[in-house]
């Protein structure tokens, strides 16, 4: 036979009885051979590096686990060290490293006894320090603000999500059994031993080990049985010592200890519930019958060990993938209510000891973590209800994937939008990978030419979930440095400093604001603002203040560190109730992304505001409450700030509408008539918009600057009688009309819902008006 052709001497025609020639491309994967000399026969064909046949006698070509694994040579198929199908058995003095690879025990004996004793060190260490210096950790422990334990939180809950992410992906190759990219493989490989904790593949435990106590078999046991024993000493040690402590600290002890047990169920449930099922995974191999068992391919399925051994399976399997599912599931349900409140459960007691399986979560989604629970285990465990490699499993596998995604899109379970963010692209990731799994399984000649490249590709999109992981520490790691070391602190000993506790009253209050609309740079410290923060190119500064008159300052409230409130004063030719009108007037805010009135008083009303920002700024929204009062020189006041109560109630909405609330210390415009006829106008801000807008103070001075400068165009253009709008930095307009609408009505009923718990005294009204069209509106009613 010529180039490109082999002789097959298998049921011979009369005419030939050596054999038929048969072109290389005809094989199942013709990649996986070299057909480039003549006279090449089925015994003699020889394979490409990665590629196996069951025997010389067999046409049928199967890509081995790594490239290394299998030669070129027809007599010898595997490399030295590896044996068994596809080449994934390792010899006796031989084991695997943690890329999969077969290396000679005594090779890297030293290095795994070095990483085994250097861990085994690093727990005895860990150990000595909790024991001997428990009470120094607490001191410590009370001493940490309130952002960096908040910060903690948010990294474990980033922990959480890209563990999760990469038990799944990473054992998708082999759970699908899909020949896939070397380079792919040794990434998935990797990531399975790290991930899931695997010793037996980190430490190259076999070669550790006399050869009758490593098997697989052992391995399940090990992985089974040691979650259990942990277990039950860290429940005796508890109970050991919760006897000697009085009651608060007893409680305090079992609520961490059931924290770290319910921790450590969440990080072993992928691994153990993985290893439950492996032992119903299998498949055959080239021409060669045998069912071998795909975690471990020197194990005949069929054996009459293995079969009596699925019993142990079977109860691995009540014990993990659907105890611990189970035992969730019991204790969220139990304290539904209590986590549902949002406004007390951080402090709650009675449901510390399971936070960690609602604290990630907006409180209606407590139930999230069982919904979690089977999302891992139906990507992984549950695919053992199809035949292994299927389309039928890859489709099903690819339709989760899109419902999981599609869940957290609509839903946005995660109080944190980056967690929401970072979850859905885990979820595209694996999308991705299960599509990539369909184009190797069909095997067409453009991804067979591409492979590699598609392999590369495959290893960038699983990684973009690390990289975000990476940014989310990273970036508020850079906005705290910003805010500590790249601000232009302001410094001065005015009297008249922040809004304190003595200002909760409302009159306080009220009078605070007064006394800032007053006064000057003595009793407060206000300096004018720097021209070299003027952005505008339309005009400058100068010209500006010269046409308008405004004066425009600001300060630090602290009396020493960046300025975080502003002020501008300035006078317009209008009269006193055109003035007020045009304050009133809605379409004349800069800000008017969403503004809905909530509730109404006399002299008071409380508002849900959303600002809308450029992209990729986020959009803002606060909840705060707005005071009037008049004064008997004609002078008119509205001055708002924060609503605490309403705004913790109403936060989940900003969450699943994709904004970062925002918290408004103070802000409002005095209005004071003059005796020619015109008005003084000061309006006053402080607010904290957080992420970037707060973190870079050259940003924040620009967008107050730009703000403040829309408020005094805005008053002159209407003495001029011009009724255009000025730029903005902060954009006009609602958000996309569906999340508007879903947030609307939400609203709504969440303010039906909290109503009835604050109380305004007789004869305050409960109007929820809508300033913006709105599909809800609830009319008079007595609180």
């Amino acid at each position: 036979c010529g180039i490109g052709k082999y002789r097959d001497p298998r049921d011979p025609p009369l005419e030939t009885p050596e054999g038929i020639c048969r072109d290389c491309k005809d094989l199942n994967l013709p990649e996986g051979v070299k057909c480039d000399k003549v006279r090449l026969t089925l015994e003699t064909l020889p394979l490409e590096d990665g590629y196996w046949r069951s025997s010389v006698d067999s046409d049928n070509i199967v890509m081995c686990e790594t490239d290394s694994s299998c030669t070129t040579s027809p007599e010898e198929t595997c490399a030295v060290g590896h044996e068994g199908p596809i080449c994934s058995v390792c010899d006796e003095e031989y084991s695997k490293d943690a890329l999969g690879v077969c290396q000679l025990c005594s090779s890297l004996d030293s290095q795994a006894i070095f990483l085994f004793v250097l861990c085994g060190i690093f727990v005895l260490l860990l150990l000595g320090l909790i024991i001997s210096r428990r009470r120094t950790l607490d001191a410590i422990r009370r001493q940490v603000v309130s952002d960096n334990k908040q910060w903690s939180q948010r990294l474990k809950t980033k922990v959480k999500i890209v563990t999760s992410f990469y038990q799944i992906v990473s054992r998708l190759p082999n759970t699908l059994n899909v020949s896939i990219p070397d380079s792919y493989r040794r990434f998935s490989i990797a990531a399975a031993n790290l991930f899931y904790l695997d010793a037996f593949s980190l430490f190259r435990l076999k070669c550790l080990l006399p050869p009758e106590l490593y098997s697989f078999y052992a391995s399940f046991l090990v992985t089974i049985i040691t979650p259990i024993i942990l277990s039950v000493i860290l429940f005796a040690a508890t109970f050991s010592n919760a006897r000697k402590l009085a009651d608060g600290q007893r409680k305090k002890l079992v609520n961490d200890r059931f924290y770290v047990f319910f921790s450590f169920t969440y990080l072993i449930f992928a691994s153990t519930s993985s290893m439950a099922f492996s032992t119903f995974f299998c498949t055959t191999y080239g021409d060669d019958k045998t069912r071998w068992l795909i975690a471990d391919k020197s194990i005949d399925y069929d054996s009459s060990f293995h079969k009596k051994f699925k019993f142990v399976s079977y109860a691995a399997i009540l014990i993990y993938p659907v105890g611990i599912p189970t035992l969730y599931a019991y204790q969220l349900f139990k304290h539904r209510e209590a986590i549902k409140d949002y406004k007390n459960r951080k402090t709650n007691n009675e449901i510390k000891h399971i936070a960690f399986l609602w604290r990630d979560y907006r409180p209606q989604y407590w139930w999230f973590e069982i919904y979690e629970c089977f999302r891992r285990l139906s990507l992984t465990g549950m695919l053992v209800f199809f035949d292994t490699g299927s389309v039928l499993q890859l489709c099903f596998s690819i339709i989760l994937g899109i419902l999981s995604l599609q869940v957290y899109t609509e839903c946005k379970p995660f109080e944190e939008p980056s967690e929401n963010d970072l979850v859905r692209v885990s979820s595209l990731s694996i999308i991705f990978t299960l599509i990539a799994a369909i184009m190797f399984k069909l095997r067409s000649e453009d991804v067979t030419e591409n492979s590699d490249r598609i392999g590369i590709a495959l290893i960038i999109v699983n990684s973009l979930v690390f990289v975000m992981f990476g940014l989310g520490i990273f970036i508020p790691a850079l906005l705290r440095f910003s805010k500590k070391f790249m601000t232009k602190n302001h410094i001065h000993d005015g009297q008249l400093k922040e809004t304190g506790p003595e200002c909760e009253d409302k009159n306080a209050f009220i009078d605070h604001f007064k006394r800032l609309v007053n006064s000057d740079e003595r009793e407060a410290g206000w300096v004018n603002f720097d021209t070299k923060d003027w952005h505008i190119k339309s005009e400058t500064a100068e010209e500006w203040m010269k046409k308008t008159g405004a004066q425009m300052q600001w300060r630090c409230t602290y009396g020493n560190g960046p300025a975080n409130q502003v002020r501008v004063k300035f006078t317009v030719d209008l009269d006193i109730n055109t003035a007020l009108s045009h304050n009133h007037d809605e379409d004349h805010k800069m800000t008017s992304g969403q503004s809905y009135t909530l509730r109404k008083g006399e002299d008071w009303k409380e508002v849900y505001h959303a600002y809308v920002f450029p992209w990729p700024l986020r959009e803002r929204d606060l909840v705060y409450t707005e005071y009037t009062k008049k004064e008997l020189d004609g002078s008119h006041i509205y001055v708002s700030r924060n609503c605490k109560e309403l705004s913790e109630a109403t936060s989940s909405l900003s969450v699943k509408a994709g904004r970062k609330r925002a918290n408004l210390i103070i802000g409002g415009v005095h209005f004071r008539p003059l005796d020619d006829g015109k008005v003084e106008i000061t309006s006053l801000m402080q607010i904290e918009l957080g992420g970037v807008l707060d973190a870079f103070d050259f940003y924040k001075r620009r967008v107050a600057l730009t703000y403040m400068k829309g408020i005094v165009d805005q008053y002159y253009r209407k003495a001029n009688g011009d009724s255009t709008h000025s730029a903005s930095f902060i954009s006009k307009g609602n958000s996309s009309s569906n999340a508007s609408s879903a947030l609307n009505i939400e609203l709504g009923n969440m303010i039906r819902t909290h109503a009835g718990t604050f109380d305004e005294g007789d004869g305050h009204e409960n109007v929820f008006v809508v300033e913006n069209p709105m599909t809800i509106r609830k009319e008079e009613q007595k609180v």
